[in-house]
C-alpha cells in the first residue's frame, strides 16, 4: 500500500541549476516526503512518466524539444489525470492564463517562488485532483443508484398531486406514507422554490414536445422549509399520470462548488488567485470603457518577509500572509477586490475611479492598515509594504501593458526606500529599460571576458605578513566603467547567474594563486565569498574540488567565505557542508559578523577557523566604547574556541591600535592597502619579497 505521506514528483526541467534548486526546497521538507525525479527533455520526461508512478509534474515552458503549451497538451494526452504546475521564466500573464485554461493548477514563476509555496502548491493541486475524482466517484454512485431502484420515484396525476412515492421520496422532502395516505403531501410544485418555478414549467413542455424525460437541476423544499439539490426528470403514464424520477444531488454541488472555488482562490488566505483576478480586469475594464472612469492597477508586496520566513520558519510567514489579507479587505471598498497572486504579492483593483485622489487615498489606507503592530509567534511585527500602480485609460487600455507598468512602479518604490507607493510614469518606465539593459549586459559579461578580479591582503597583526587575499570580483563595464561587486552583485542574484560568476571567480583566483605560488612568493591562501544560492546547492563541495584539481591549489590553501545571515538560513544544512568542506582540508570563514541573527554558541557547531567582524564596529571603535567592547568580547570568546578573528575595514592608525588592543588577530582595510588588480598585487608580493617581513609593525598612532 502507498504511503500517503510521500509524493512522488517529476520535473521536466532543462536547466540544471533551476531542478537543483527545486530538488533542494523539497528536499528540505519533513512532511510530506518528497522523491525527486528530474527530466531535462520532454521526449525524456513522457517516457519516465509511462515507467513510473507519480503524483504531480513540474514542467518548464521553455523545453528545447517543445514549445510552450505543446507540452502541457503532449502531457494530457499521455497522461490525462496527472496533475501540473508550471516552473517557468516567462512571467506572462497571458500565457499563465491560457495555461491555466489548459487545466494546469498553477503557474509559478522562477525567482519569485520560495519553498513554502511551491509546497503549498503542489499540495493544492493534489488536493484538487483528489476532489475531481472524488465527484467522478459520486456520480458513479448516482447512477448505480438509479440502475439500483433507489433513487427517489413519484407518481403525479393530472394536477400534479402526488399520490404515490417510494420510501427514497418521502425522506427526501422530510414525509413518510402515513402522511401521503392522508393526502397532506403537496403538489409538486410547490416543493419547489419560486425561482425554480419558470424553470419546472419549460422542462415539463419540453418532455411533452418530445416524449422524451429531460432531466434537470433544480433546487427542492423539503416539508420543514430546508432545502435540497436535486436531479429531476418526469415522463407521462398510461392516461394522465407522470412518473417522477429525483435524484439527491447535494453533495455533488458541494464538490463541484469547492472545486470551482478552490480553482479561482487562494488555498492560504481565501483571497482570489491569479485566474480569478485576470478575470475581474478583463470584465472591469469594459465596464470602465463603457462608462467612462477609470480603473487602478496595483501591485503590493511585503518588506523583508523572506527574513520572516528564514527566521522565525514558513508556519509564522503563512500567519502573516493570513493576517496582511485579512486587513487588505478590511482597507478596501466594497467594488474593489483584491487577489493574492504568490509568496508575499497582492495585486488589487480599483473600480470606477473618477479622480486620481481617490487612488492615493486607497493606497495610504492600506499602508496605515498594514502599519498596525501584529504578533506572530510571539513575535511583534510592523508590516511595511511597497507597492506599484498604474491608471488605465491614463497609463495605456491595453492588459498587458498596464501588469507591466504596475510592476515597473512597484520597482520604483522598493528603490524610493520601500514603505511607499508609486505611480507609473515614463520617467520611471526609462529607468525600467535601464535596469534591462544593464541585465542584459551583466548576463553577457562572463562571455565577453568584462568580469575582472581585485585583490586584497589580510594582515597578521603581529607579524605584517600576508596571510591571504581576498578575491573581489569587479565588473568592467564598457559604459559606465569599473563597478565594484555591490553594483551588480544583487541583480546577478535576482537573474539567476550569481551561481555562473561565483564558480568563475574562484576559479580564477585559484589559477592566479597558483601563479604566485609558483614564482616563489610567501605562501598564503586565497579567500572567496559564496553566494548564499550556491552554498544552498547540495553539489558546490564537488564544484570547488574540481575547480581545485584543475588548477592545481592545494585545498588548505583556499579560504571560503560565508556571511553569517546566509549561514544561520538553514543551520542543520549549513553543519553538513561545511563539514564536508572541512574533511576536503578547505579552510572556513564566517564573514560580516555582527549583521546576522546568529551568535558564538550557534556557531561553534561548526568547523569555522576564521571570524570575520563587520566593519561598521570597526568605523567608530576609536570613540564609540560600546563597539571597543563588543570587539574585545566577540574576539576573547572566538579565542575560547580556537578561532582567529580579523577586524574588517581598517582605515586609520587609530583603529589598528584599538583592534590590537581587543587582540584581533587579523585586520583588513585601506590602512595596509585597498583591492589591487592582479598586476599591482604581483608588484606588492615583490616588493614585500625584498624586505623583512619578521620585524613587528610599529605605530605611531594608539588606542584612546
Amino acid at each position: 500500500m502507498k504511503n500517503v505521506n510521500i509524493i512522488n514528483v517529476l520535473a521536466i526541467e532543462d536547466n540544471p541549476d533551476d531542478a537543483e534548486l527545486l530538488r533542494v526546497m523539497l528536499k528540505k521538507v519533513r512532511e510530506p516526503l518528497f522523491t525527486f525525479v528530474w527530466a531535462q527533455r520532454l521526449t525524456e520526461g513522457l517516457q519516465v512518466l509511462r515507467e513510473g508512478s507519480f503524483d504531480i509534474v513540474l514542467l518548464d515552458l521553455g523545453l528545447p524539444d517543445s514549445a510552450e503549451m505543446d507540452s502541457v497538451l503532449k502531457i494530457r494526452r499521455q497522461s490525462p489525470t496527472i496533475p501540473i504546475i508550471v516552473f517557468t521564466g516567462i512571467d506572462n500573464d497571458e500565457v499563465a492564463l491560457k495555461a491555466l485554461h489548459l487545466d494546469v493548477q498553477d503557474y509559478l514563476t522562477k525567482g519569485k517562488i520560495d519553498r513554502n509555496l511551491l509546497v503549498r502548491s503542489i499540495r493544492y493541486a493534489i488536493e484538487r485532483k483528489r476532489a475531481v475524482e472524488a465527484l467522478r466517484n459520486s456520480e458513479a454512485r448516482f447512477r448505480r443508484l438509479s440502475e439500483s431502484g433507489i433513487i427517489g420515484i413519484a407518481y403525479m396525476d393530472a394536477d400534479r398531486r402526488i399520490i404515490d412515492g417510494n420510501d427514497k421520496f418521502l425522506a427526501m422532502i422530510g414525509s413518510n406514507r402515513e402522511e401521503l395516505a392522508a393526502g397532506r403531501v403537496r403538489r409538486w410544485g410547490r416543493l419547489v422554490p419560486p425561482e425554480w418555478q419558470t424553470r419546472m414549467r419549460e422542462a415539463s413542455e419540453q418532455s411533452r414536445a418530445t416524449g422524451r424525460i429531460t432531466p434537470y437541476e433544480t433546487e427542492c423544499l423539503s416539508r420543514d422549509g430546508s432545502r435540497f439539490w436535486c436531479l429531476f426528470g418526469a415522463a407521462k403514464l398510461d392516461g394522465q399520470d407522470e412518473i417522477a424520477f429525483i435524484v439527491d444531488i447535494t453533495e455533488r454541488k458541494r464538490l463541484e462548488e469547492e472545486i470551482t472555488h478552490m480553482a479561482h482562490h487562494d488555498v492560504l488566505t481565501g483571497l482570489p488567485n491569479r485566474r480569478l483576478f485576470m478575470e475581474l480586469i478583463r470584465f472591469e475594464i469594459a465596464e470602465a470603457r463603457r462608462n467612462g472612469t477609470k480603473t487602478g492597477l496595483l501591485f503590493l508586496d511585503l518588506d523583508h518577509f523572506k527574513e520572516v520566513n528564514d527566521t522565525l520558519g514558513h508556519e509564522a510567514g503563512d500567519q502573516l500572509l493570513k493576517t496582511v489579507a485579512e486587513r487588505l479587505r478590511a482597507a478596501i471598498r466594497d467594488s474593489d477586490a483584491v487577489a493574492r497572486i504568490g509568496g508575499d504579492e497582492f495585486s488589487f483593483l480599483l473600480a470606477g475611479i473618477t479622480r486620481p485622489e481617490d487612488i492615493t487615498e486607497i493606497a495610504q489606507k492600506i499602508l496605515d492598515a498594514l502599519r498596525e503592530k501584529c504578533v506572530i509567534a510571539g513575535h511583534e511585527f510592523t508590516i511595511t509594504t511597497s507597492m506599484g500602480i498604474s491608471v488605465y485609460p491614463d497609463d495605456s487600455d491595453s492588459i498587458e501593458s498596464l501588469f507591466r507598468y504596475a510592476d515597473i512602479a512597484l520597482y520604483h518604490a522598493k528603490n524610493q526606500g520601500r514603505n511607499t507607493f508609486e505611480f507609473y510614469n515614463p520617467d520611471i518606465n526609462r529607468r525600467s529599460v535601464e535596469r534591462l539593459k544593464f541585465e542584459n549586459a551583466l548576463r553577457s559579461a562572463l562571455a565577453q571576458q568584462e568580469l575582472t578580479i581585485h585583490y586584497q591582503p589580510l594582515i597578521d597583526i603581529g607579524t605584517g605578513k600576508i596571510v591571504s587575499a581576498e578575491a573581489l570580483v569587479r565588473w568592467k563595464h564598457p559604459e559606465l566603467g569599473l563597478l565594484d561587486a555591490k553594483q551588480f552583485i544583487p541583480t546577478a542574484e535576482s537573474i539567476g547567474i550569481i551561481t555562473a560568476i561565483d564558480e568563475w571567480v574562484l576559479r580564477t583566483a585559484c589559477a592566479q594563486l597558483k601563479t604566485w605560488l609558483d614564482n616563489g612568493y610567501a605562501p598564503f591562501s586565497i579567500a572567496a565569498n559564496l553566494s548564499s544560492r550556491v552554498f544552498q546547492n547540495s553539489g558546490f563541495a564537488d564544484m570547488i574540488t574540481r575547480i581545485l584539481d584543475e588548477t592545481g591549489v592545494p585545498p588548505h590553501f583556499v579560504d571560503i567565505e560565508i556571511t553569517e545571515s546566509a549561514a544561520m538560513v538553514d543551520i542543520e544544512g549549513t553543519i553538513n557542508r561545511l563539514h564536508e568542506l572541512a574533511r576536503k582540508g578547505i579552510r572556513i570563514t564566517i564573514d560580516d559578523f555582527g549583521t546576522g541573527y546568529s551568535s558564538l554558541s550557534r556557531l561553534k557547531r561548526l568547523p569555522v577557523q576564521r571570524l570575520k567582524i563587520d566593519q561598521t564596529f570597526v568605523k567608530n571603535i576609536v570613540l564609540d566604547l560600546d563597539d571597543r567592547a563588543i570587539v574585545g568580547a566577540v574576539t576573547a570568546m572566538a579565542h575560547q574556541m580556537r578561532i582567529s578573528v580579523v577586524a574588517e575595514g581598517v582605515e586609520t592608525a587609530e583603529q589598528l591600535s584599538c583592534v590590537t588592543e581587543t587582540r584581533c588577530d587579523e585586520a583588513q582595510g585601506h590602512f595596509f592597502n585597498r583591492p589591487l588588480p592582479p598586476e599591482e598585487f604581483t608588484e606588492l608580493l615583490a616588493e614585500r619579497k625584498h624586505r623583512s617581513e619578521t620585524a613587528a609593525p610599529k605605530f605611531t598612532a594608539s588606542c584612546p
